[in-house]
């Protein structure tokens, strides 16, 4: 077909079609076209007049159409000879009926109604597009096969050229096939779009608007977002198609349209990678119009955490953030989505506003109409409700840390301002300091090092007097850095200057500093390489020592009779000398017999005597322990603090080893055989496990023959257990 040709083709006139001309065969919906040429006007009109009374029993609405499209004036208007102001009128009218008719366009008084505009006003010629947008949504019936093919479409520049195969072969238009179309072919995309605002728009006035439009609402949302999905590459074109439906989509208070525009939304968003202007502009359309259906306030949310999540802007802007922190209860519904779904995304954009926000009321910069306080009470909210996944804890930790230096060290900050931006941060860090113990600390590690000069130093140090954990960040003047980091300075001189410090803390501090953060210094300095940092952790245990428990005291302080070498530094003596007054308290061990029996067990190689000098290391802390309070603690000691005294006195120095390991051996044989059954047995078990260790030290082999004497020697006094005793003590020989 030439050019010209098609030129003319396009501008023929319907009229001229030649079934027009001839009645052997009519184009009809509910007839066979030989049967609907033998129906007269009268009869055309008068099915028609009886849909529309049917239909006006349903919908009142429908009576605006009786005196354009169902009068007697109608009856006899012949289209073909009228100007064209009327025929403009005419197809509006034709076009607006249509639209109010497709809810029901499967319904018989719909299709009568159809009938007669086909008879009178051959709208499958003049009004083809306005009649595919009525039946459109219904494309899998038959009765939209019967539609199809009254049209003529055989043209294949024919717009609806694609419908072919339906009116050929009788089958409804498949699924597929629709979303294939509506994807490649960006004009039917824009067919479906603009049908569905034309109805919107139409059924605007109509309180039953929402029931009427659900099956538009639903074709629509299915289709577009099915289109995307399945097309391979969405083009930029094709965003921008849809972009100014999708914001009357936001607008609307139609929640079925709405909920459409949000599915819409989430599936651009996971299938494009758009530009952030186009990003921040999206959501702010979507959090203006958050509120507009209270009862979608959850899934608009939901789409705007989507939309965040693929997209990741680095801000949503101003006024966005003020409308949607007007938006009621707003934590709380995060919450509950956060139970299920992660709302990190949306957080991560509110956070570092939230914090510029309260800074902001402070400075008195918040924005008219807005309580400053909403700032503080949202954060608040969220740490109390909503976990802070993906290091979101990490990031709110640094804007407060990093809105607090920058507010307090503007030189027009008055004190007053500073002590109201304490008040209002206080309880947000102890907050996050107790769901979040690792990210404060985290955040004042990685500015540490960046805190130099006296201005920024107490800056820093006004900051963390906000945090119960903020001691450990204080500079110390000695060493010219914190007290976390001094702790661990390669530096001896350096750790005991730390040290001390942390005992005049504890000693003078209420607050400040935290106790996890204690427990873990002392724990760690007591195994300190240095004996003076030794002894002075060991102090501040002894200040602290309620906050550990029983058992992790008991192993703490064994494990420094472990460690101690009494012959290389005669300062383990009075580490161990403390360690023994601490660890001997009647409350330790005399609710707990398996403790009491561990202790004296572990403590044995430092009763027994290894040395004859009374003033060695060894001696001392033998004698120490002899007097510590044990012996009358332990009924397996009881009286040995008295014969190691009548030894030493009564012997020559020379003797003291021998005979006051022999005065041991005997005078522990005598109280095992004088104790309970039971006790014993199992303090005996102790002692022989004890002696299966590895000895090493001389301390330790003494230990070793003196256990293994005490347990022969015991052996005749069990007589009735004495076989199975004697089994045990033979293995261990």
């Amino acid at each position: 077909m030439t050019s010209l040709a098609q030129q003319l083709q396009r501008l023929a006139l319907p009229q001229t079609d030649p079934s027009l001309l001839s009645r052997r065969e009519v184009a009809s919906l509910l007839f066979d076209p030989k049967e609907a040429a033998t129906i007269d006007r009268d009869t055309a009109f008068a099915i028609g007049c009886t849909g529309l009374e049917e239909l006006l029993g349903i919908d009142p609405a429908f009576e605006q159409f009786e005196a354009p499209l169902f009068s007697q004036l109608a009856k006899g208007l012949e289209r073909s000879v009228q100007t064209k102001a009327v025929n403009k009128q005419l197809d509006e009218n034709i076009s607006s009926f249509l639209l109010h008719l497709s809810p029901y366009f499967l319904l018989k008084p719909a299709q009568k109604c159809l009938e007669w505009l086909i008879h009178r006003f051959h709208i499958h010629l003049y009004n083809a597009d306005s009649l595919i947008a009525c039946v459109l949504p219904y494309h899998e019936t038959r009765v939209f096969v019967r539609v199809i093919q009254l049209l003529k479409i055989s043209n294949p520049k024919h717009k609806w050229f694609w419908l072919s195969p339906v009116k050929h072969s009788g089958v409804p238009l498949a699924r597929g096939t629709l979303v294939t179309h509506c994807y490649k072919d960006l004009g039917f995309m824009d067919f479906i779009c603009s049908l569905v605002t034309r109805s919107v728009k139409a059924f605007a006035e109509d309180p039953g608007s929402s029931t009427r439009l659900r099956v538009l609402l639903a074709f629509y949302a299915s289709t577009i977002v099915s289109a995307l999905v399945a097309a391979e590459n969405l083009s930029d074109n094709v965003v921008a198609k849809l972009f100014p439906y999708i914001q009357k989509g936001l607008k609307s208070s139609l929640p079925d349209y709405r909920a459409a525009t949000y599915m819409i939304i989430c599936q651009i968003s996971v299938k494009v990678t758009m530009e952030d202007t186009f990003v921040k502009s999206l959501a702010s359309q979507l959090i203006k119009t958050l509120t507009k259906v209270p009862s979608q306030v959850n899934d608009g949310l939901g789409c705007l955490i989507i939309l965040l999540q693929r997209q990741k802007p680095e801000n949503l802007g101003e006024k966005p953030f003020l409308h949607l922190c007007g938006v009621p209860d707003l934590i709380g519904l995060l919450h509950g989505i956060s139970e299920s779904y992660d709302v990190s995304p949306l957080l991560r954009c509110m956070l570092p506003h939230l914090v510029a926000s309260v800074v902001q009321h402070i400075a008195g910069e918040e924005a008219e109409g807005i309580d400053g306080q909403i700032y503080k009470n949202h954060l608040e909210e969220i740490l109390i409700k909503i976990p802070l996944t993906n290091n979101l804890d990490h990031l709110l930790a640094s804007h407060l840390f990093e809105e607090y230096i920058s507010y307090s060290s503007q030189e027009e900050t008055q004190a007053n301002g500073v002590a109201l931006l304490n008040e209002q941060f206080l309880p947000l860090i102890r907050l996050l300091e107790s769901k979040y113990p690792r990210a404060l600390d985290a955040v004042l590690e990685e500015h540490l090092k960046e805190i130099t000069g006296l201005k920024k130093q107490e800056l820093f140090h006004q900051f963390i007097s906000l945090s119960t954990s903020g001691g450990k960040y204080q500079f110390l003047e000695d060493s010219d850095t914190s007290l976390m980091l001094s702790l661990n300075h390669p530096l001896a001189p350096v750790r005991l200057l730390a040290v001390n410090h942390l005992k005049t803390f504890m000693k003078t501090s209420k607050e400040g500093i935290d106790e996890t953060f204690i427990k873990e210094a002392i724990l760690t300095r007591l195994g300190d390489d240095n004996v003076d940092v030794v002894l002075a952790t060991l102090s501040a245990f002894e200040i602290f020592q309620q906050h550990f428990g029983v058992e992790e005291t008991v192993s703490s302080l064994l494990n420094l009779f472990q460690r101690a070498d009494l012959s290389k530094n005669e300062g383990w003596f009075r580490v161990l000398e403390l360690a023994a007054n601490i660890l001997i308290k009647e409350e330790i061990l005399s609710k707990n017999d398996q403790l009491a029996n561990q202790v004296v067990v572990q403590l044995l190689p430092f009763m027994v005597i290894t040395s004859n000098d009374i003033e060695s290391p060894d001696m001392k802390i033998a004698i120490h322990l002899s007097k510590s309070g044990i012996c009358s603690l332990h009924p397996l000691l009881r009286g040995w603090k008295e014969a190691l005294e009548n030894v030493i006195k009564s012997r020559k120095s020379r003797e003291i080893i021998g005979v006051g390991n022999q005065k041991m051996v005997q005078l522990l044989g005598s109280n095992l055989s004088l104790g309970e059954r039971s006790t014993v047995l199992k303090l005996v078990e102790d002692l022989v496990c004890a002696g299966e260790k590895e000895s090493y030290s001389l301390k330790q082999k003494v230990a070793f023959h003196v256990t293994v004497s005490v347990l022969i020697s015991c052996c005749s006094s069990f007589q009735e257990t004495c076989f199975p005793f004697a089994l045990r003590v033979f293995s261990l020989l």
